[in-house]
């Protein structure tokens, strides 16, 4: 956890397992600068999960997979990778490998499977996840400080 980020809330769920040795990321969560987990989120670590700066998780019931299981790979680790300036809803779910970009907005019950790196100032939706919308650069949202939840500038 880097400075001002916090983990806040009650029940946050971290697991990681030891079972699969060639994973050296086993364990491995980065939470960037003056950002937020509320409670009751899933993390589980079996590989990396970076979290930008100034991002917020917020609500409760998202729940972040870094492995599964596909008919070709009994056993598939990949990380999860949220960039900065960033909001995560309530009840969404990422899958192994998925990524979201900078300054991106994911809504509340979607569920990414796919790298959205490339993609700022988005509103991300739907299961599975698409952009729906694209928002200017002075949004009031991408211009917050989540530290503690004021804008840094008015308009």
């Amino acid at each position: 956890m880097m400075n001002n980020s916090r983990i806040g809330g009650f029940g946050n769920w971290f697991t990681s397992s030891k079972l699969f040795k060639s994973n050296s990321e086993n364990g491995v969560l980065i939470i960037g600068d003056s950002s937020n987990i509320t409670g009751r989120h899933y993390f589980d670590l079996q590989g990396r999960i970076v979290i930008g700066k100034n991002t917020l998780i917020a609500g409760f019931s998202s729940a972040f997979f870094t492995h599964g299981h596909t008919p070709e790979n009994p056993f598939v680790v990949k990380n999860i990778t949220i960039g900065s300036n960033c909001y995560i809803g309530s009840h969404c779910f990422f899958t192994p490998g998925s990524t979201i970009g900078d300054n991106s907005f994911v809504a509340a019950n979607t569920t990414v499977t796919r790298n959205f790196s490339k993609s700022p100032y988005s509103l991300i939706a739907q299961e599975p996840a698409i952009i729906k919308k694209k928002y200017s650069e002075n949004c009031l949202f991408f211009n917050s400080d989540f530290k503690g939840f004021k804008p840094k500038k008015t308009f």
